[in-house]
């Protein structure tokens, strides 16, 4: 078992997926989800793809690749490339495997800080071919909610760090593709208060919001998760719609293809773009209060 750990805070770790599999206090308290009852990974990274693409298919140069929902990463097998006392990093590089869904060279590094009573998740990705490099990175954290077993989902809320005015962009929950227009969720409030009918029509998601972290804080229990989100353009919020005990927090740099999108993956709204060796990184922190 890999583990991160300090005088607050257990991390540990599988290389399937460089995966956070668990998150807990001196108390004991486990702040992740991973129970395959409700939900089958715990905090798995999304690349090079998030969400659904049309027909399931990644296009490019002519050429149709398969992709599944949030893209091949959080299924393979990550060589753990450096660890030490408050730092652990995972790599996966690109492969003959990889270039069957993907038809790109990279580097993709995780590489989990622990400082304190928070951990930082950073995503580093490389393009180490000749021509340009589209992809889309992100998080799928699964939070227990409630942490207390004494507790309900509904005593729970999502307070931000500033007044939103927000907009959601709906999903279309027979493909997983999003639509357009955006439509109105909440005007200069700064809490959303937990309920699961807010998830019957699949993920909040939100885009550009002026917050820079959303706590996860219940009315009635000790203990907050503040999350710290401020480098990915898109927050996605998600949990079933029945009454598994989880929610899930999910930064973005990019998103689901829209309703009819039949271009290249160069082409695709809100992707990320990398010229010949450039790099570029996206950090969250999940942050224990």
């Amino acid at each position: 078992m890999l583990e991160l750990k300090n005088e607050h805070l257990t991390a540990t770790f599988i290389t399937t997926g460089a995966e956070l599999t668990s998150l807990k206090d001196t108390k004991g308290t486990e702040y992740l989800m991973r129970d395959e009852r409700y939900w089958g990974y715990t905090a798995p990274h999304l690349f090079p793809v998030i969400g659904m693409l049309q027909d399931s298919t990644l296009r490019h140069e002519g050429k149709d690749y398969p992709q599944k929902r949030h893209g091949f990463a959080r299924n393979m097998e990550f060589q753990v490339t450096s660890q030490d006392e408050d730092t652990l990093v995972f790599d996966l590089i690109s492969s003959e495997k990889t270039k069957s869904l993907y038809p790109f060279d990279f580097l993709f590094r995780v590489i989990y800080t622990l400082k304190n009573t928070s951990l930082t998740i950073s995503y580093q990705v490389e393009n180490r071919g000749s021509e340009v490099m589209p992809y889309s990175v992100g998080a799928h954290p699964a939070f227990w909610v409630p942490f207390h077993k004494d507790g309900q989902f509904t005593d729970y809320a999502l307070v931000f760090e500033k007044e939103e005015c927000l907009e959601r962009i709906p999903i279309n929950i027979e493909t997983g593709l999003l639509k357009k227009p955006k439509t109105p969720f909440m005007e200069k409030a700064s809490r959303i208060p937990l309920q699961k009918s807010l998830f019957k029509k699949d993920a909040l998601i939100f885009q550009n919001l002026e917050s820079s972290y959303v706590s996860l804080e219940s009315f009635k229990n000790e203990g907050t998760v503040r999350f710290h989100f401020k480098e990915f353009p898109f927050l996605g919020i998600w949990t079933t719609d029945d009454d598994a005990p989880f929610l899930c927090l999910e930064p973005w740099a990019g998103h689901a293809d829209y309703e009819g999108f039949q271009g290249d993956y160069l082409e695709k709204e809100d992707n990320v773009l990398l010229h010949q060796n450039e790099s570029r990184t996206f950090s969250y922190t999940i942050e224990i209060r």
